[in-house]
């Protein structure tokens, strides 16, 4: 569900940067290609993929506890 959306992108974000500095040693992550052969494109896919997770998980629990959160002005704090 949504209650780990947001903390699970704190944990794939630091591990495709592991999996992008040891493939680009390695020669593997082709970098500036999307070649389903170098590992860039998988990063590349896992990473939005988590980013757009943990926006939805926040978003849907903004709309879930927008009245509670209205005197923090919390919308401002996204743009």
């Amino acid at each position: 569900g949504c209650k780990y959306g947001a903390l699970q992108y704190v944990l794939v974000k630091p591990t495709c940067a592991i999996v992008t500095f040891v493939s680009g040693a390695a020669g593997l992550y082709g970098a500036r290609t999307f070649s389903l052969a170098r590992l860039h494109f998988y990063v590349f896919f896992f990473s939005n993929t988590s980013q757009v997770w943990a926006l939805y998980c926040l978003f849907t629990f903004y709309q879930a506890l927008q009245v509670e959160l209205a005197p923090h002005h919390p919308v401002l704090k996204f743009v």
